[in-house]
């Protein structure tokens, strides 16, 4: 999906370690406004759980440093994911007579995203910048949520024209106010 902004994964690699993470966090907090914008209150779990993973993720960006508590969160937002598609008699939702709302999906994706940011900053991978574009934008798909595409693609490119064309490394820490505020 994340190819249809025209974001390639080479695209992805030209970022700096941080920025990558930074770029990441952002993408999870899109897919958390999709989540509040379908009426979650601040005070939901769910937005807890992601809110944890993702401010351990942009304080990593900002201090160039892993959060020693990303694993936690990790565990947390992962078992989210999993309770909001699995009823509470643990029989997975999958094709029983109870379905999975829109909002369960929404959910899931959401934590998902929330998931990959976390893991970009343990473990400098790219691959799990392309997994939090990807569960933004399917989040946003459930929703009808068109406008978080564009919100993504201003963001890539505020955070490459911060750290690529600024001459960051690796080592540079990247907050969170490359991004547009759009």
């Amino acid at each position: 999906m994340y190819g249809s902004l025209g974001i390639t994964f080479k695209d992805v690699q030209r970022l700096t370690r941080w920025g990558r993470v930074a770029f990441a966090a952002r993408c999870a907090r899109r897919a958390q406004q999709v989540l509040e914008r379908m009426g979650t209150g601040a005070n939901d779990p769910s937005l807890l759980a992601c809110d944890e993973a993702l401010k351990l993720a942009e304080d990593s960006a900002a201090r160039a440093v892993p959060e020693a508590r990303l694993d936690q969160a990790m565990r947390g937002v992962g078992q989210l994911a999993v309770a909001a598609v699995t009823p509470p008699d643990g029989i997975p939702a999958w094709g029983s007579e109870q379905s999975v709302t829109s909002k369960d999906l929404v959910i899931y994706n959401v934590a998902h995203a929330a998931f990959a940011a976390a893991r970009a900053a343990q473990c400098d991978s790219p691959e799990s910048v392309l997994d939090a574009i990807d569960h933004t934008l399917e989040a946003a798909r459930i929703a009808s949520n068109r406008e978080t595409a564009r919100c993504i693609r201003l963001d890539f490119d505020g955070i490459y024209q911060a750290t690529v064309l600024s001459g960051w490394t690796d080592e540079s820490p990247v907050s969170s106010s490359p991004f547009a505020t759009a």
